[in-house]
């Protein structure tokens, strides 16, 4: 049923020319990515089950570009270290952020510190986000999530 080069041709030609191995596995693992984001924290800018996005990691780690406000990023969730979330930078160091909080329902103001931005999901009824957890460290940030694959628009 599965008869070598039938079943992968493109794998295997792939690992005839390393060069061409490294230069594909070089592009997964450092410069772009699709990780799976499930949830209706980012509805309707990322449809939430089974959506697949791509995201740009080499423009921020390697080649040091700042992320901007209105950005949809991928971040460590300071709540589950090692869990991705998807979300969108609504404020960067220095700006004040005036939300109500979840736990307590009154309004409460944060100024966001040096190294951090303040990331809200697109559908706020349904995003753990800032709001819950606080303002994120940059660090935490792995990438910029500009198309989503499935099902496909240009992230904006």
């Amino acid at each position: 049923m599965f008869q070598g080069e039938h079943f992968f041709p493109i794998s295997i030609q792939i690992f005839d020319n390393p060069l061409k191995y490294t230069l594909h596995t070089s592009l997964l693992l450092f410069v772009l990515c699709t990780p799976q984001c499930d949830g209706p924290s980012m509805f309707p800018t990322i449809e939430g089950k089974n959506s697949f996005v791509l995201v740009d990691y080499f423009s921020y780690k390697v080649m040091r570009q700042a992320f901007q406000k209105g950005d949809v990023v991928v971040a460590l969730s300071p709540c589950h270290f090692y869990r991705p979330v998807c979300k969108r930078i609504c404020a960067i160091e220095g700006e004040e952020v005036c939300y109500e909080s979840p736990q307590t329902g009154q309004q409460e103001r944060c100024v966001v510190p040096e190294d951090h931005v303040w990331l809200l999901g697109d559908n706020p009824d349904f995003s753990g986000d800032s709001r819950h957890y606080g303002p994120v460290r940059r660090r935490n940030i792995r990438g910029r999530v500009f198309v989503n694959l499935w099902p496909l628009s240009i992230i904006t």
